[in-house]
């Protein structure tokens, strides 16, 4: 590929981030504007029914950077006030787990600053009802922990939860002409559900998920690349693969046929894609190869006392959470008491930091590539949720996962639903996406029918917009918005149900 075009070529950019504007609370609102915030695992948008566009648009992690630790002296960054995610990788925390919520500190953080950035600066209350998404079949006692931290710590007055990808469905219905009986395929960030419509309402039980999505495009091409070019691994951070595959990824309609026809050097030469490495990453300097082996190997001890420093903090969390599992496992990891925990923290640090201070010395006296050659990984990179077994998931791809739905239905309902076929998440905006999915319906369909995909207005942002309209259409029933009265009465877990919700399976003991 020395004669490569320009075309041909792929530069990185790489952009940082400026911390929100605090925006001025909204003079003429009334008092009973609801808020709309769409909690998703890749991204957070917020802000009001009465405005067409979120106010509000950042990354859903917090970066904690602890000072004094025995004063608990913390600085937390969240979201674009962190102006570059590579440099505080190690840092980064998120409240999901895949993409259910699971760390209710963070996400209390990430709830202050979106709140604080709305403008909305009255003394311990939120005065407005909330719409909040969630995933599909969201597990109770997270609804349960949300609800609580909204109306203990916020004081919202009501409160209305919906499935994400539900309302993107709703908000498509008129725009896009569906049908009552649908599928809707949604890939997000940390996940992908295939979930069928009956009647215009989600058929929950045979909802299907893959626990793949954006994130793990980017981090199987990372991997790809490290195997090929271990003296670059620094290079391929996960911003720059997310940032890659967006921009040159492509799913082919038939993985198999797409694979052989790079044996061919003809095509490979008018579809391999070099990758140009950034100047500060080459130097001219004429050290030898051979730190660039030491560079590697520090990366990994690197990421072993990350993942340790990651434990440690955790441990230290929990003193002032639950004293009794905080000593046991104080106890379990070695450490005499707090001080010994603190200790052991403060050397890791010095540690980590030395570490990145040798890496960049080796990498500024090695002798690098200016580019790299990219063939089959940008296919290859998000060709994992339809063969999850890619990446060692044990789990159906898409294709399966369609196949076994359309056996629960009989053939009329099959057929409307084909007819109906909904894309909708981040994860689906990628070149071909849509026509593999038609391929692979084609596949399970019998012979000669009729199968229409439609995508989302706009995937990433149809489940604000449908929360949005969904609040405004709604504002006035009291049937589908829960009050803390209804919790007390009700307990924790309660949940009224409306077209874009989940279903409400008691648990509390409550009748």
């Amino acid at each position: 590929m020395e004669n490569a075009n320009e075309q041909s070529k792929y530069y990185f950019e790489d952009e940082k981030s400026s911390p929100e504007i605090v925006c001025e609370y909204p003079a003429n609102i009334p008092k009973d504007c609801p808020l709309v915030i769409d909690n998703g695992s890749y991204q957070l948008r917020a802000g009001w029914t009465c405005n067409d566009a979120p106010s509000l648009v950042f990354k859903n992690v917090v970066a904690r950077n602890r000072g004094n630790r025995k004063d608990r002296d913390w600085d937390i960054l969240v979201g674009n006030d962190i102006p570059d995610l590579e440099a505080v990788r190690w840092m980064i925390r998120t409240a999901f787990d895949f993409n259910v919520v699971i760390n209710f500190g963070i996400q209390e953080n990430i709830l202050d600053h979106t709140f604080s950035h709305l403008g909305i600066d009255s003394e311990g209350e939120v005065r407005h009802p909330l719409v909040m998404t969630e995933a599909a079949a969201n597990p109770t006692n997270s609804r349960k922990q949300m609800s609580e931290l909204l109306f203990e710590a916020y004081g919202i007055p009501k409160l209305a939860y919906g499935i994400d990808s539900m309302f993107s469905f709703h908000y498509n219905i008129r725009e896009l002409g569906l049908g009552d009986d649908a599928l809707v395929i949604a890939s997000g960030f940390q996940s992908t559900h295939v979930m069928p419509i009956v009647g215009g309402v989600l058929d929950l039980k045979n909802c299907q998920r893959i626990n793949l999505g954006g994130y793990n495009n980017g981090a199987y091409l990372q991997r790809l690349l490290q195997l090929r070019f271990p003296k670059l691994s620094p290079v391929f951070t996960l911003t720059r693969m997310d940032q890659f595959l967006r921009d040159m990824g492509e799913i082919p309609g038939n993985y198999g046929d797409e694979i052989k026809k790079w044996n061919d050097s003809a095509y490979e030469s008018l579809n391999c894609v070099m990758m140009q490495i950034p100047e500060r990453n080459v130097t001219s300097s004429q050290a030898p190869n051979p730190p660039c082996e030491v560079t590697v190997m520090l990366g990994q001890k690197l990421r072993r006392m990350e993942c340790r420093l990651y434990d440690l903090e955790c441990i230290l969390e929990l003193e002032d959470e639950n004293t009794e599992a905080f000593a046991k496992t104080l106890a379990d990891y070695g450490l005499r008491d707090a001080d010994h925990l603190n200790k052991k923290i403060v050397k890791l640090h010095k540690e980590i930091e030395s570490t990145h201070e040798k890496i960049t010395f080796l990498q500024q006296n090695c002798i690098l590539p200016s580019q790299v050659p990219i063939r089959i990984e940008k296919h290859q990179a998000l060709e994992i949720i339809f063969q999850p077994m890619l990446v060692g998931y044990e789990q159906a791809g898409v294709g399966d996962v369609l196949e076994t739905i359309f056996r629960q239905y009989d053939p009329d309902q099959c057929s409307r639903m084909a007819r109906n076929v909904l894309i909708t998440g981040g994860n689906t905006q990628y070149s071909g996406f849509k026509q593999r999915i038609v391929a692979e319906l084609t596949a399970c369909r019998p012979f000669g029918s009729e199968i229409i995909v439609r995508e989302a207005t706009d995937p990433s942002l149809d489940a604000y917009n449908g929360a949005r309209q969904w609040a405004k259409e709604n504002a006035d029933r009291n049937d589908v918005w829960m009050t803390k009265r209804d919790f007390l009465d009700n307990g924790w877990d309660y949940l009224k149900e409306h077209g874009a919700s989940n279903k409400y399976f008691a648990t509390s003991g409550h009748t």
